[in-house]
């Protein structure tokens, strides 16, 4: 387990001894014990199978366990649920202008253009059609998107799925960012180690073997 020295203060995110029921209710995952404060990343991983996605879902949609506790103390506007290859989501025929204003519809173009900025996405781009973005200009599309109301979670489902080496450090050293400047707490669930020992203040480790039958 990678752990560096992390923020004190009370948990937005804690999970402990919980049994996530799948399968119908036929068999559970778990137990799952971890704990998340803002400002602070955590990073979920394992095999396939393990219940990474199960547990991240878990989360957003505050699913009651098994058995156990998930206590989320964060309302659902102040959580963004990422989900894996998120970007294909995109409508590639509307502008990323489009796509902020949807999301909020008092974005004016100047502000539009500093968020791109922020997110590496070169300021002319705002009108373009999202189809002319590279895999990477429309990942961090789509964490832009998810920051626009100011969150104080961010769930991550396999974040790099779609992206180089490049990006995935460009990406890395955003949520680095993101956690510092803005105190967001960030958990990311993902199979690529050297992502998540770049990014992480804590990871948690899930086993195939999780899996039990439901009493």
């Amino acid at each position: 387990m990678l752990d560096r020295p992390g923020p004190s203060g009370e948990p937005i995110v804690a999970i402990d001894g919980a049994l996530i029921s799948i399968a119908g209710g036929e068999a559970t995952l778990g137990p799952y014990s971890l704990d998340l404060r803002p400002a602070e990343i955590v990073s979920i991983v394992g095999p396939s199978g393990s219940g990474k996605t199960t547990l991240v879902k878990a989360i957003v949609e505050r699913r009651a366990p098994f058995a156990g506790k998930i206590a989320v103390k964060a309302g659902s506007r102040e959580i963004a649920y990422v989900p894996q290859n998120a970007a294909d989501r995109l409508n590639r025929m509307a502008s990323a202008l489009r796509h902020m204003r949807d999301v909020s519809r008092r974005m004016s173009g100047i502000c539009a253009r500093d968020l791109l900025g922020r997110f590496r996405i070169p300021p002319d781009a705002l009108r373009r059609q999202v189809s002319t973005f590279s895999a990477g200009q429309q990942q961090r599309l789509v964490l832009l998107l998810a920051l626009i109301c100011r969150p104080r979670l961010v769930i991550l489902d396999e974040p790099t799925s779609a992206l180089d080496v490049e990006m995935r450090q460009e990406l890395a050293l955003l949520l680095r960012k993101l956690k510092d400047e803005e105190e967001i707490a960030v958990l990311v669930a993902s199979h690529h180690l050297p992502f998540v020992s770049t990014i992480s203040d804590r990871v948690c480790q899930l086993e195939r073997r999780d899996i039990e039958a439901a009493a």
